[in-house]
């Protein structure tokens, strides 16, 4: 009888310890991280909104983005989640501003397998700093949630980009408002990418739905104009979540050398018919040594069965 009573004694405090590990107050990690060599404080002045250069859009925020609050980046389909992230990156550039910070993108595991994973030099082309971004990938969603509210308590990260695949029954209205809390406390902003997720109640303060658009054309030196595509990166966001009482959409263009966005009209997306070549032509020329017909098919042979 001694030997149960001890084992359950010992399961108890096992227990106990788990439960304390669980609750502990991540500023420690914090405190830890504070210590490092690359915590770095920030020097430049911190303002409360984010501005975008989008005006429309920033007035549709209430003045732009507001710095201190939980902000989620949402997509209906897998073949959104690539703008998405872009969307939630060049965001996180805007928040970094010019001084010295870093940018923390905590990757979710089925993200990456859906998704792919960030990739160095297309973020040096999308206007990020080739060192500003450090990448966390937690094999938990409960880890996740560990390590950003850890690192909204450390001065050296100016935003952090929090993935999340679809809607984890783990990350519900409670962790939200303690990720929302944790980021009005610090003065940063959190963006929850929610990959291919349905709308769901959440402490955000907005909601943001984003899905790719054709890039602007593009006028080479020669005059010629190319199609959509070769041009700036477009993003067609919809505000499902915000003080305004409207669901407007945006077409918002990212220009990675001066990092900002500029609002463009959906007509100037598609290349004007003045603006093609008066006569473009057959891009492969067809062959001069063959009929113009269709060829004609042979003849229908019947077969006798072999059974």
């Amino acid at each position: 009888m001694a030997e149960p009573a001890l084992a359950r004694e010992d399961l108890c405090a096992l227990r106990s310890e788990i439960e304390r590990l669980e609750s502990a107050d991540v500023s420690t990690l914090g405190r830890m991280a504070r210590g490092q060599a690359w915590d770095r404080a920030a020097t430049a002045a911190v303002h409360e909104r984010v501005e975008t250069g989008a005006e429309p859009f920033d007035t549709a925020l209430g003045g732009g983005l507001a710095r201190a609050a939980l902000h989620e980046i949402r997509t209906e389909a897998t073949a959104d989640n690539g703008a998405a992230s872009g969307f939630a990156l060049a965001l996180s550039r805007l928040a970094l501003g010019r001084g010295p910070g870093l940018i923390l993108w905590i990757a979710d595991p089925m993200g990456a397998r859906e998704s792919g994973r960030l990739y160095a030099p297309g973020l040096m082309s999308h206007g990020l700093p080739s060192a500003g971004l450090l990448h966390a990938a937690p094999r938990k969603l409960k880890d996740a949630l560990m390590v950003a509210e850890a690192a909204l308590t450390v001065s050296s990260f100016a935003a952090v980009v929090f993935e999340v695949y679809g809607n984890p029954a783990r990350f519900g209205l409670t962790e939200s408002r303690r990720i929302s809390l944790r980021a009005k406390a610090h003065k940063k902003p959190v963006f929850l990418l929610r990959e291919r997720g349905g709308e769901e109640a959440s402490s955000a303060e907005s909601r943001l739905l984003v899905r790719p658009a054709p890039s602007s054309p593009v006028r080479m030196p020669s005059g010629r104009t190319y199609e959509a595509g070769l041009g700036r990166p477009v993003f067609h966001v919809t505000l499902e979540k915000s003080r305004n009482p409207l669901s407007p959409d945006f077409y918002l263009e990212w220009n990675a050398d001066d990092c900002l966005f500029r609002a463009i009209e959906p007509g100037r997306i598609a290349v004007r018919p003045a603006d093609r070549p008066a006569d473009p032509g057959a891009l492969v020329s067809l062959p001069g040594d063959r009929s113009a017909r269709p060829d004609q098919m042979g003849q229908v042979v019947a077969f006798s069965r072999a059974s």
